[in-house]
């Protein structure tokens, strides 16, 4: 995978760990490297077909969460890009990696808002808590929100390192 993916991939989970929110911009430019770069690599001996159906496999997964609100209409369209980037062959093995990342990011999620709750702070501490999860308010439902593209990029780097070693 080249530097340039992992580059696009970095500022999508930085933006939507700030943001919470993934510009349409960057994940279309997202997939145009991406399929120049499986089109560049293989030459087109059909990877662009295995991938595309990965990116409609994953696609259509995660239609149904955004339709009953549990993923962002972004985490959707990188999630489809991630399909593509994946490929078909490699897709079982992501879904492990993603629901091992959810649950371990997730927590941890829920641990901080649990430990800076009702704590005082006082000098550096308090501008650096304030400033780093200002938007960690709990919904109608005291649940935490939790950004979902920095989780897909956690887990794409952990299948990566799986799949290589």
């Amino acid at each position: 995978m080249s530097l340039v993916i992992w580059l696009l991939l970095v500022i999508i989970g930085v933006f939507d760990a700030r943001e919470y929110r993934i510009p349409n911009w960057l994940v279309l430019i997202l997939l145009s490297v991406s399929i120049l770069s499986s089109i560049s690599v293989t030459n087109g001996n059909g990877l662009f077909v295995s991938n595309s159906i990965a990116l409609f496999l994953m696609f259509s997964l995660w239609l149904p969460l955004y339709i009953f609100r549990i993923a962002a209409a972004g985490d959707v369209k990188l999630a489809a890009v991630l399909g593509y980037i994946i490929g078909w062959d490699s897709l079982l093995l992501y879904c492990i990696c993603f629901t091992f990342s959810c649950i371990f990011v997730g927590f941890m999620y829920q641990r901080i808002e649990k430990m800076t709750k009702g704590m005082a702070y006082t000098g550096y501490q308090s501008v650096l808590v304030s400033w780093a999860f200002k938007d960690m308010s709990p919904l109608h439902n005291q649940s935490t929100r939790m950004p979902l593209a920095p989780v897909m990029i956690i887990a794409l780097a952990m299948q990566v390192y799986i799949s290589r070693n």
